[in-house]
């Protein structure tokens, strides 16, 4: 392998738990697939340009995360994008963020399954960053909390 070419891997980890007694009810984890406009957006960093990742979101899709995306395929409605706080640890970024009870529990039909995730730079609207399927997806309601961890790790 040639050690001038920089890989990026995500993987994406998420907790359902009882916030009460902190029991994990349900965990999934899934690899993400960094999108064109994400990998212009790395670039873009590394020369002090572009705003950076900011905002968590989540959607009900079971599409196949595609390079070309450039939206969730079904983000739920309301609309509810969480700011993540983000921590470096050599070459590896982790974005993290919480659903806590009363949140993401008003939509209806598939509106409470989470099964898509991404990073965005911006609350509404902006550039996706990457996406990713949860496996198994997590139906929530309110009576848990969703914890979700982002992990990049730059290689």
């Amino acid at each position: 392998m040639n050690s001038d070419i920089i890989s990026v891997e995500g993987r994406i980890k998420a907790y359902a738990i009882n916030p009460i007694t902190k029991e994990i009810i349900s965990f999934s984890e899934c690899k993400n697939t960094i999108t064109t406009q994400g990998k212009a957006r790395i670039a873009g960093l590394s020369a002090g340009i572009n705003t950076p990742i900011r905002y968590l979101g989540v959607g009900s899709s079971s599409t196949a995360p595609n390079a070309s995306q450039t939206a969730l395929q079904s983000e739920l409605s309301p609309r509810i994008r969480k700011s993540v706080s983000g921590s470096l640890d050599g070459a590896t970024v982790t974005f993290s963020g919480t659903y806590y009870m009363d949140e993401a529990n008003n939509g209806t039909g598939n509106n409470n399954v989470f099964a898509e995730v991404a990073l965005f730079d911006a609350s509404e609207g902006g550039l996706m960053f990457c996406r990713g399927l949860l496996n198994p997806i997590i139906t929530k309601d309110q009576t848990m909390e969703i914890i979700i961890y982002y992990q990049l790790t730059f290689a």
